[in-house]
């Protein structure tokens, strides 16, 4: 949780007049003042709401292993109840992680532009991991025969013209 408050320090979200300073960094804060690198009314605030985003899908995988190694050390009678148990522990977490500072912004604070920007970042970031999931790995594991055996070809090809010119030179320098 620390994390993410830091996040929404550095976007702008959480200022030092909102709730008395509770949450309030003040350096990290700073970093979203008018004319700051991290203004909420630059292009820039999108690299720290983008940087956040994928933070957040990093402590999410983390959790993963975290909440199956905890559920795995109860004493579950069923796997219906293994199964909610650790459905329960990831929801909670990536409900907070995820999904509660979107609603702090938008119905808390109703600023509209910083959840679209949180919004935009979040979905272009899952986006990107999707395509990369769904696409770009299935085409590698499907093709990883033929690009090794085309590797192994350009290898082969360099160290044999390497091979041969290095001979070339010897023959040179003999004659």
């Amino acid at each position: 949780m620390f994390v993410i408050v830091c996040f929404l320090n550095m976007t702008g979200v959480i200022r030092p007049e909102h709730h008395g300073g509770a949450f309030n960094i003040p350096v990290l804060s700073a970093l979203a003042d008018d004319g700051a690198i991290f203004d909420p009314n630059s292009n820039m605030n999108m690299v720290a709401a983008i940087a956040q985003t994928v933070v957040t899908l990093i402590m999410n995988m983390k959790f993963r292993n975290v909440a199956k190694w905890t559920t795995d050390l109860e004493n579950h009678k069923t796997d219906d109840d293994y199964d909610y148990s650790l459905f329960v522990k990831r929801f909670i977490f990536e409900f907070t992680d995820f999904q509660l500072y979107l609603f702090y912004i938008g119905i808390y604070q109703r600023h509209i532009g910083l959840l679209r920007v949180n919004l935009v970042s979040l979905f272009m970031i899952d986006e990107v991991r999707r395509v990369a999931c769904e696409v770009l790995l299935p085409l590698f594991l499907q093709n990883k025969d033929k690009l090794e055996e085309e590797v192994k070809l350009k290898i082969k090809r360099s160290l044999s013209i390497n091979t041969s010119n290095s001979q070339k030179s010897d023959d040179d320098k003999a004659n």
